[in-house]
């Protein structure tokens, strides 16, 4: 998996390569003998654009192209957390954590959306897909005001001196009160045998990972083809990808997901929490899928656990737990 990783990081870099002050200067150039536009999708090879607006659909192309139209490169994420430390290093104060350079990592991995594409409905849209995907309100809080912290030191220290307004400052992410979430109990796992069938895989495989191993749903829109091997039967979570540290671990999937996930075009992607989230309370208008996750770690008996190593065991985390608890059927024969 350390490979895998090292190969997104190296695409990425490529993928942003203008970003460099050499290749945007040549960049800036080609763009006065054609246009910025047709500069930019020269340069990325995505020529999609939307009917509408005219925008490219590749967002790293319109970023570029925008960068060229206002012959400046936009600051990043990571190039605010290089000036704040510059800032830091200038008051002699002491370096970050380790644990705030993670967190910050965590939060801007996560986070759907560039700097420059950081408005306040874009914010509010991730806040909600946090929510949606079992998240807490601790945990969103800390996020955004870790990058809204980001945006306010660079706004006084000048690096975004065009920025009038810190765009988290229009974004409600308070914690306020702990969120109830519902566990999910017998009943609601024999109604969702009966919802399975009516899935479509995009939604159907994240639910089951779920039930089965249960999972975070955001660890598993995160999953990629490269994260399942599925000679070995296991998924992997990857760093960047979890929740935290503890959270990267290698977890075993039972024989009927693995059928599902071999002709799973993961080119189209997986269902949206929100969407899986309508399905479920359509059988019991309190679940969310991170109700699973809280049911499992509960014990909930209700679903003949997966039988590996002609055992019933109960996967949780990149363990296999004996439960002595199963049902008469596997609830995953009706679909």
């Amino acid at each position: 998996m350390a490979e895998l990783e090292a190969a997104r990081k190296a695409k990425q870099e490529v993928e942003t390569r203008w970003r460099d002050a050499k290749e945007f200067s040549r960049l800036l150039e080609l763009s006065e003998v054609l246009d910025p536009e047709t500069t930019a999708e020269q340069y990325t090879g995505k020529r999609a654009q939307d009917d509408v607006s005219g925008a490219f659909l590749d967002k790293n192309t319109e970023a570029l192209a925008q960068a060229l139209l206002k012959r400046e490169v936009p600051a990043t994420w990571n190039d605010l957390i290089r000036e704040v430390e510059r800032i830091r290093r200038r008051k002699n104060l002491s370096p970050f954590s380790a644990s705030w350079h993670r967190n910050v990592g965590i939060a801007i991995k996560q986070c759907p959306f560039e700097l420059a594409e950081a408005t306040p409905e874009a914010i509010g849209e991730w806040i909600d897909q946090m929510q949606d995907s079992g998240l807490s309100g601790q945990t969103i809080n800390s996020k955004c005001s870790l990058l809204s912290g980001l945006v306010s030191k660079c706004m006084k220290s000048g690096l975004l001196r065009g920025l009038t307004m810190n765009p988290f400052d229009a974004a409600d992410y308070s914690a306020g009160e702990a969120n109830h979430i519902y566990t999910a109990i017998e009943g609601d796992y024999r109604d969702l045998s009966l919802l399975l069938p009516k899935l479509l895989d995009r939604q159907l495989i994240p639910v089951l990972i779920q039930v089965y191993c249960g999972t975070r749903i955001s660890e598993v829109m995160n999953r990629r083809r490269e994260d399942f091997d599925l000679e070995s039967g296991t998924m992997q979570v990857a760093v960047g990808t979890a929740k935290n540290k503890s959270s990267v671990r290698t977890i075993p999937l039972p024989p009927k997901l693995l059928e599902l996930l071999k002709h799973f075009p993961f080119e189209k992607g997986w269902g949206t929490a929100s969407q899986i989230n309508i399905r479920l309370k359509s059988i019991n208008p309190e679940l969310t899928t991170h109700s699973f996750r809280h049911g499992i770690t509960t014990w909930v008996g209700a679903i003949k656990w997966i039988q590996l190593t002609s055992k019933h065991c109960l996967v949780t985390g990149s363990r296999l737990v004996r439960c002595p608890m199963f049902m008469d059927r596997d609830m995953t024969q009706r679909f």
